[in-house]
Formats: C-alpha cells, structure tokens, sequence
C-alpha cells in the first residue's frame, strides 16, 4: 500500500496492527463506513501542523472522512482556524490544541451528532491539556482558581493566587529543562549554566548580591563566578549554589516567587574562561533524584495563607518532585490517555476500572484500548489491587484456582472463589499478577502518586472554563451552531 507523503507512510507502519486490513487508519472492529479511527492521531496531526506539514494533515484526513464530504475549502478554513497564542501556552500545547479542533471537526462533518455532547467532549479533551500549563496562562484569559475565604481581604488575591500557581508549574518544567541539561552528553558538552533574567526586569542586581552571598557561605564547595566582579552569575550545573539561592530548595528555575530569572547553558571552553570548571576535568552528572522541596506555604506569610482557601494551600503543599512528574508525563501521551486518567477518577460508576476504550463519542474521535492501556502502564501512576476488597467480581473461580495450582498451591474444585481468593490473598505478588492478566482495566492509584494526581485533577477541573472559551475559536463551534 502506497501513500502520497512519507509521514503517513511511516504512521501507516505504526499503526498497522491495529488498523482495518483493507482501509488504513480505520478501526478493524467497526465496519469501514463509520469511519472510526483506529487510534488517536492527535500527537501526529498536531507534529505536522507544528512543521507546516498541512499535506499530511490533509491526507490522514482523507481516510477518516466519507468521500466527498471533505472540500479544499473546507480544509483551508480548518487550517486557517485561529490559534490560541493569546494564552501564552507553549507552542507544541498550541498545536495540539488545534489538532483537536481538527480531529472533532472532522467528527462533526458527516455525522448526525448532539451538538452538546460532541462540545462537553471537546472542551475535556482541550482541559486536560491546559490542566498541564496553568500558571502560563496570560491576562488575556484569567481563572481565579480559588476565591476569598470568608471574610478575607479581597485586594491582590487573583495575583497572589496566580503566581503561586505558576510558581508550580514552572517548577514543573524547571524540573524537566534541569533532567535534559544533566544528562551524560548535555554535561560534556554544556557542564555549567547561567542565571541571567528573562523579563526584561532590572532584577539582576539584587540576584547579583543574593548569588555573592550564597557564594561565600558555601566557601570552597562552590566554584561560581563572582557576580559583583565578573557580572555575570555562572556555576556548574552540580554546583551547591543553585540549591543555596532557591526558594524552594530546588535546584532549578523559578527560585523565587515571580521572578523572571532562569538558566542557559553555558558551554565547554567558556566555562573554563570563566573558571568554573576545570580543562580535562571529568564531567561529574547530577545524581538523578528530585529534590525534596520546601512546601511553598511555608515561604509565606500568614497574611497571604489567610487569602487562600485551604483547599488550595493542600494543592500547594504536595511534593514538588512528584507533581512535576505528573505534569511532565502527562504531556507525553496522547490527550485521548489523558482523558480516560481523568475518566478514571471522575465516573460515578464502575469505581477502580480503567475504561481504555472509553464511549461511543471518543472511539469516534479515535480511542484505542491497547494504545490507551499501553500509554497507562507507561505513566506508572497504578497497579492492579492486592487486597481482597478491590478485587473485580469479573475475576472467575476457575481462573483463580488454575493459577493457584500453577504456582504449586494445592487447591479443590469445592473450595469456594472466596477461600480461593483467601489463599491468593496470602501471596500479594500472585493476586496482583491473577488481576493484571484476567482483568486489566482493574486498577488503583499507587500510594505515591496520590496526593499529586489529586493536586493535577484539581487543575483539570479549575481549567474547564477556559477550555470552554478555546472551544469558542475554534472551527467546530461555528459547525455546530
């Protein structure tokens, strides 16, 4: 089978397996009329939008939608559909943003569809995204993400409550940036950075004396550059003094609450002439592990907690390391993954099963149950039950009792699902393996990835309105009306 552009063909080469054997890109489960997709192509389309590779785009969207019902008309609107830059989002967050507005469109097209329902989809699958980036989004579009406590002062609220949002988030991605510049490559051939000031604000100078006092306290540990002398604020990446000079005892950017100060690199021969480091001097790396951050609560004063609901200081004082983590996998995976975590949590029924091919609405947009499981036990955030009482009911007496005997425990055809249950029980390991082979979808939350999984459905939820206002410019909504 041929293809026009080489990125289908390479898609085409990925998804095979799971494509209808004469339609590519088609769901083998349903017949090729309904046009359903067999996977979500939102990471691909939003790649190719991102590269001006619009001739992918236009010929992916071909085989997803019936024949004639796609003009070139049509198609350039689609691509001329404004983009959201005025969130200040990242652009690979821009684009894939776009990509949905794409991918629903195309599902409005040529179907006889509830427009509420098509758009209440939509606006989840748009939310999970910005859940990643609040804090970044910019005066433009602002959500209050939690209002006054009774009878607290109202004056500096928003603000406050922006930028200890955005403190997280950048915390996030100071994490991710830090975890790319130390690996083994990044460190030869970049092994110091620079804190220099990105806003354009005069707040150098007083980061020059915080950088000298920092200095001098570490003595001998610290081989950074005077700032007051040199002007400039260089160390090596290892070097102490960016846990010295941060606010939340991180060794990444922000260091403070809303400052505009990052890092760049700096590279092999200039951190010589600066002496920061030494020629022929081994590369030492980062030793890999999150730093323990300080709750960011604690940093403030009594005052600014009083002006915060305490649903929000609970958010706030969850691990840094672990909630960056989240963030920084979530972006990862397609949006479709990312709704059905989300799914996970917020269904009222069916409590502790992963619902990989979720409903009828997002098999149409393209949701796929070995994609999804596959991208789930990637983000490492559940585990099948090993106690009796998550056990699913879809877990059969037979299938119990012949892994039992498997493992060489001797067991009898009268024995009851619940004494058989009872003896699995007495190994953890075997009952959690028995539950990941027969019933898949049966999961719980690990115990360390609680507390920032709720911290992130929270941002999820607090970013629902905003997605409601980006589905607003997007084409779909005209097609809808």
């Amino acid at each position: 089978m041929s293809f026009k552009c080489p990125e289908i063909t390479d898609l085409f080469e990925q998804v095979k397996p799971w494509c209808h054997p004469e339609y590519p890109f088609l769901d083998a489960r349903y017949s090729p009329g309904s046009k359903m997709p067999a996977i979500d192509y939102t990471p691909y389309v939003a790649s190719w939008l991102q590269s001006h590779k619009n001739e992918a785009v236009r010929e992916l969207l071909g085989f997803l939608i019936s024949e004639g019902s796609i003009r070139d008309t049509i198609f350039d609107e689609w691509l001329g559909t404004p983009l959201v830059t005025w969130l200040g989002l990242p652009t690979e967050a821009v684009h894939e943003i776009h990509a949905i507005g794409l991918l629903v469109s195309r599902q409005a097209i040529d179907r006889s569809i509830n427009k509420d329902s098509l758009a209440h989809f939509a606006v989840q699958l748009i939310a999970t995204r910005l859940s990643l980036h609040q804090g970044t989004i910019n005066e433009n579009y602002r959500v209050q993400s939690a209002p006054p406590s009774e009878g607290a002062e109202e004056d500096g609220l928003e603000d406050i409550t922006g930028l200890l949002l955005e403190a997280k988030t950048g915390l996030a991605y100071g994490l991710r940036q830090w975890r790319d510049g130390n690996s083994e490559g990044a460190l030869l051939a970049f092994p110091a950075q620079e804190l220099t000031c990105f806003g354009g604000s005069d707040e150098a100078t007083e980061w020059h004396r915080v950088w000298d006092e920092a200095v001098a306290q570490l003595g001998t540990r610290s081989s950074a550059t005077n700032a007051q002398k040199s002007g400039r604020m260089v160390a090596r990446k290892n070097d102490p003094v960016w846990l010295a000079i941060s606010e939340f005892g991180c060794p990444y950017p922000p260091f403070k609450l809303g400052s505009d100060m990052g890092v760049m690199d700096v590279d092999y021969e200039e951190a010589i002439d600066l002496k920061v480091v030494k020629r022929n001097e081994k590369s030492v790396a980062v030793e890999p592990r999150i730093a323990k951050a300080t709750p960011l609560p604690d940093k403030f004063s009594a005052k600014m907690q009083s002006m915060l609901k305490p649903e929000l200081l609970n958010c706030l004082e969850q691990p840094i390391g672990q909630e960056a983590l989240v963030i920084e996998r979530l972006a990862l995976v397609p949006p479709m993954t990312r709704l059905v975590v989300t799914d996970y949590f917020t269904r009222n029924w069916a409590e502790g099963q992963m619902k990989f091919s979720m409903g009828y609405r997002e098999r149409e947009y393209g949701c796929c149950f070995d994609w999804n499981k596959h991208y789930v036990q990637w983000l490492d955030f559940f585990e099948a039950p090993c106690d009796l009482a998550s056990v699913p009911h879809a877990l059969k007496k037979d299938q119990i009792r012949s892994r039992l005997e498997a493992a060489g425990l001797q067991t009898k055809k009268s024995m009851s699902r619940e004494n058989l249950l009872t003896l699995a029980a007495q190994n953890p390991s075997l009952l959690t393996a028995m539950v990941g082979e027969f019933c898949p979808e049966a999961c719980v939350v690990k115990q360390e990835w609680k507390a920032p999984l709720d911290a992130w459905l929270a941002r999820y939820q607090r970013s629902l309105d905003a997605a409601s206002e980006v589905f607003k410019t997007l084409l779909v909504e005209q097609m809808l009306t």
